[in-house]
């Protein structure tokens, strides 16, 4: 089973599945409101307005935060690898020590961590579920926590595309290459010689240029990004 990243449900599923985005987008909301965060509400785009990306599996995202994860604790790119990067030490205490800054809701209860970085962070992009749940185009510098919604985190849009442009410099990419184009696709097959350094994290570059893509058109339309 892989795994989608979508903005624009409504333009995309059926009604039966809109019927529960729109379920889960009121939960959002109520946190959104606990938080003392703006409001905001899923627009309904068009068929022809949604961006939809087929991800590489689950494993693409854990590709994209070891990399984050490595600039966070020493500001170096690390060595490309074939191992299964959830088993990086790195990304593993990332993980294990939980956004930098974050606000629990536990109904009218919010419990506050941390506060604004000095330094930059890849909360956004590292501290949310890789399987499901949403980034809505709020610009909040805390990482939302609740039980309540699905997936158990909610992410800025904004912050994870400021994110995602930071790794996309570290690495070299070019943020206007097509994520499906063949030259990424022949990277990841082995099928090209890697000379860049992004070239040699090509499932992480491609999963970089995936969420910018998307990050981008949900700032611009003001619809939720989903992992689905």
């Amino acid at each position: 089973m892989g795994l989608d990243v979508v903005v624009g449900v409504f333009g995309e599923f059926d009604e039966d599945a809109c019927a529960e985005f729109a379920e889960d987008f009121a939960v959002v909301r109520k946190q959104l409101s606990a938080a003392g965060l703006p409001d905001w509400e899923e627009p309904r785009l068009t068929e022809d307005d949604v961006v939809l990306h087929d991800m590489y599996g689950y494993s693409g995202l854990h590709h994209l935060r070891r990399v984050a994860a490595h600039l966070a604790a020493s500001g170096a790119v690390p060595g490309s690898s074939d191992k299964d990067p959830t088993h990086d030490p790195v990304l593993k205490a990332a993980y294990a020590g939980g956004a930098s800054h974050s606000m629990t809701i536990k109904g009218e209860s919010v419990d506050r961590r941390g506060a604004a970085a000095t330094v930059p962070t890849f909360d956004h992009l590292i501290q949310h579920s890789d399987c499901e749940g949403y980034y809505v185009p709020v610009d909040f510098a805390p990482v939302l926590l609740s039980d309540d919604v699905l997936g158990g985190y909610v992410g800025s849009s904004q912050r994870l595309l400021e994110e995602c442009l930071r790794v996309a410099e570290a690495l070299g990419l070019p943020i206007d290459i097509d994520p499906e184009s063949n030259e990424i696709m022949d990277l990841i097959a082995g099928s090209a010689e890697p000379t860049a350094e992004w070239q040699r994290h090509a499932i992480a570059s491609l999963t970089c240029l995936q969420l910018i893509e998307a990050a981008w058109h949900s700032v611009g339309t003001g619809a939720a990004i989903a992992f689905c």
